[in-house]
């Protein structure tokens, strides 16, 4: 959470994995970032941690951050900034180990 992060908005950041996937996993994958966006759904995985997903400008696809701690107060619209560790692209840019930093600022 006290790591030092690049801040970028999840358009940006989605746009530069689709593309050139190769220069962005040069750039963020494994790094600390703190994404900036409006969340379009918010749901829990198989372990029950809540994933937020963030609009990226695709209809279909986005950037998931897969939270440690629940944000019960996030909803859909809602502009958020996330801090987690990007791991790549599969469809959604994908953190992990994420936190909810800031909503509606």
């Amino acid at each position: 959470q006290n790591e030092p992060a690049l801040t970028i908005s999840a358009i940006e950041l989605f746009n530069q994995f689709v593309a050139d996937e190769t220069t962005a996993n040069t750039r963020y994958l494994d790094k600390v970032l703190v994404v900036t966006g409006n969340v379009k759904t918010s749901s829990r995985n198989q372990q029950n941690a809540q994933v937020i997903t963030l609009e990226s400008g695709d209809d279909y696809f986005g950037v998931q951050c897969t939270l440690t701690l629940n944000a019960t107060k996030v909803s859909t619209n809602d502009f958020v900034a996330i801090k987690g560790i990007c791991k790549g692209f599969l469809s959604d840019v994908v953190l992990t180990d994420a936190v909810l930093t800031d909503t509606n600022f």
